[in-house]
């Protein structure tokens, strides 16, 4: 009876010692997963600042652009009275 104890011991303290070996290969593929993700975050973020920077830049041209078209426009419409002054003076 004491004999078969022992061995149901022996055999149960096997198992347990399998599964804490199983569960460390497991927490093993855990961090390196949460390192494959931390790894993934930090491009992202970079990522994210480069394309902020973009948009950034984009709007800057933008409003650059839309000032010249400001200016153009108010350019056209000086020279479109202009000529109409011409035109009326002159007798057109």
């Amino acid at each position: 009876m004491i004999v078969s104890d022992v061995n149901v011991f022996d055999k149960q303290k096997f198992d347990l010692i399998r599964q804490k070996e199983a569960l460390r290969s497991q927490a093993r593929v855990i961090e390196m997963s949460i390192e494959s993700i931390d790894e993934e975050i930090v491009d992202l973020c970079q990522r994210a600042a480069n394309i902020q920077h973009h948009v950034s830049s984009l709007k800057s041209l933008i409003k650059s652009d839309t000032e010249r078209v400001e200016v153009c426009r108010k350019l056209l419409d000086d020279a479109g009275n202009q000529e109409k002054i011409s035109s009326r003076s002159s007798g057109r």
